[in-house]
């Protein structure tokens, strides 16, 4: 049975499916995901090239910052597109629980 969007669900569905035509691109793909990556797995600071702590511990915590951002950024794009085609599966009827859905 399909089930008709709600504005605000339709909303969500179209900027899913933005969002997976971008890091569908050679751009994301190749360049942008890769380095959101690194910063991930390369978040370490050497010590070494630093004159003191206080100087230190402020690359420390952008080094940290940067990884948190890239896991939310990666993150998010991947929810968007879960949520995008979530929602075209309820719209067509497809693994809709009708038990549940009929106690709402």
């Amino acid at each position: 049975m399909k089930v008709k969007l709600d504005k605000e669900q339709s909303e969500l569905q179209a900027q899913g499916y933005l969002v997976k035509e971008l890091v569908q691109t050679k751009g994301w793909q190749e360049v942008l995901l890769p380095w959101l990556q690194d910063k991930i797995h390369n978040s370490w600071v050497d010590p070494r090239s630093f004159k003191d702590d206080n100087e230190y511990a402020y690359a420390m915590k952008t080094a940290w910052a940067w990884a948190r951002s890239s896991e939310e950024i990666i993150a998010f794009t991947e929810k968007m597109v879960e949520e995008a085609e979530a929602l075209t599966k309820k719209e067509k009827g497809e693994g809709i629980d009708k038990l549940r859905e009929s106690t709402i």
